[in-house]
């Protein structure tokens, strides 16, 4: 008795064409082939890197041209977008924001330390 058990094989003449075994041995019986035969050339795959988020490039340049509200503001869209399309950049709007928080920082407390002065300076003259 065989091991392998009755059904349809490819064929062992290796026609594209499926052949019945019985148990014991080959029958006339064929149909097509269905499993897809290999294609004769196939394309290689180059893995492409993914694109830098062009909103954090703009973010970094702002930050250093209008260091003011925008490289915030650009760095957090950028920082959502790359999320969820898995772009490059990260760390250039990562950077943006950074810089741009602490201009910020810089120019509130430089404005606080102006005002103080002259609230001084006017009270001193005042007086």
């Amino acid at each position: 008795m065989s091991e392998v058990a009755a059904g349809w094989y490819p064929d062992p003449d290796g026609k594209p064409a499926d052949r019945f075994w019985d148990g014991e041995s080959w029958s006339d019986r064929t149909r097509p082939a269905t499993t897809p035969n290999p294609p004769e050339h196939v394309q290689p795959v180059i893995a492409q890197r993914p694109s830098t988020n062009v909103l954090a490039i703009l973010a970094l340049v702002s930050a250093f041209v209008v260091p003011l509200i925008l490289p915030i503001v650009l760095g957090y869209i950028a920082l959502g977008q790359i999320r969820r399309t898995d772009q490059e950049g990260r760390s250039l709007a990562l950077a943006a924001v950074i810089i741009g928080w602490v201009f910020l920082a810089f120019i509130v407390l430089w404005a606080g330390a102006i005002f103080i002065l002259f609230d001084n300076a006017s009270f001193a003259g005042a007086a």
